[in-house]
C-alpha cells in the first residue's frame, strides 16, 4: 500500500494529536518526619522524565548448547532526575537540605545536642521515616483549545518509596548575570505506578473529535456550495454581459 501523508494525518488527528513535552507537572508528598510539603515547590520544577524500566536478563541455552535466549530475573528502576529552578528565598534547597538530613545527619551545626531531624549526628533514619512519593502528570494541551478549565492526564506515573540521592553541584559565575539557577536532583525509588485515561475517556473525546470534526466539515462542505453557487451566478452575468456587448459592437 501507498504512503497517504493525508492518512497519517487523520491518523493522528483521530487520536487526538501527539502530546506536548512541557505539559507536567511534578508534585511531590515527603515523608511525614519532615511536616507538610511545599505547595508550591511544583511552579520550580523546570524538567522531569516519565520513568521507564529495564529488565535484568541472563543468557540461557535450553539444552546447554546452540542459540541463547534472554530470561528476565529483575526489574531495575533507575534514579529520576529532577530539575529545579532556586528561589531568592532559598526555600527549594532548605526542601531537599531539610530531606537530606530526614536520611542522614551528617551535619548537626544547627542542633546544639548533636542531632538533627530527630538523628544523632552520623545516624541513618529508618527508611519508612524518609520514603516519601512523587507524582509525575503529563497532560494534553488539546482540552485548553476546547475550553477546559483542567486538561485531562495522558499519563501519571507515582513512585513509591522514593527519596533524595543526591543534589548535583549547582556552578554560579559573576559572568552568568543572565542565567538562572537550577538545582538537579535525583530519586531514587522502589517502583512506580502509572494510570492513563480510562477507555470510556478515551471513547468520550474521541466521539467529541470526530463530532467536531463532522461539524467543521459539514461549514466547510456549506460554504463550498455557496462559494459554487455565487461563481455560477457570476458566470452567467459575466456571460450574459458578454454576449450583450457582442451584439451592440455587432450592430455599430
Amino acid at each position: 500500500m501507498a504512503f497517504s501523508v493525508n492518512e497519517m494525518l487523520g491518523t493522528i488527528s483521530a487520536n487526538g494529536g501527539i502530546s506536548r513535552a512541557s505539559k507536567f507537572m511534578v508534585k511531590i508528598n515527603p515523608p511525614l518526619s519532615m511536616g507538610v510539603a511545599k505547595p508550591d515547590l511544583f511552579f520550580f520544577c523546570e524538567a522531569a522524565q516519565l520513568p521507564g524500566i529495564t529488565f535484568q536478563t541472563d543468557d540461557v541455552k535450553m539444552s546447554g548448547y546452540g542459540n541463547s535466549e534472554k530470561r528476565p530475573h529483575s526489574a531495575v528502576f533507575t534514579d529520576m532526575p529532577l530539575t529545579f529552578f532556586n528561589d531568592t528565598d532559598g526555600n527549594v534547597l532548605k526542601f531537599f537540605h531539610k530531606w537530606f538530613q530526614t536520611v542522614y545527619n551528617f551535619n548537626s551545626g544547627d542542633s546544639p545536642l548533636g542531632t538533627t531531624q530527630d538523628l544523632p549526628i552520623n545516624t541513618f533514619a529508618y527508611p519508612k521515616d524518609y520514603w516519601g512519593t512523587v507524582t509525575i502528570s503529563h497532560y494534553d494541551d488539546v482540552a485548553e483549545s476546547e475550553g477546559s478549565d483542567s486538561p485531562p492526564i495522558v499519563a501519571s506515573y507515582t513512585l513509591y518509596q522514593a527519596f533524595p540521592v543526591a543534589i548535583q553541584d549547582v556552578q554560579v559565575g559573576w559572568d552568568a548575570s543572565d542565567t538562572l539557577v537550577r538545582i538537579p536532583v535525583a530519586m531514587a525509588y522502589k517502583y512506580w505506578q502509572a494510570d492513563t485515561m480510562t477507555q470510556g475517556v478515551v471513547d468520550a473525546r474521541s466521539q467529541a473529535r470526530a463530532s467536531s470534526l463532522s461539524s467543521v466539515q459539514s461549514t466547510i462542505d456549506e460554504d463550498l456550495k455557496r462559494a459554487t453557487e455565487l461563481l455560477s451566478v457570476q458566470k452567467a452575468e459575466l456571460q450574459y454581459q458578454t454576449n450583450y456587448y457582442a451584439q451592440y459592437l455587432s450592430y455599430y
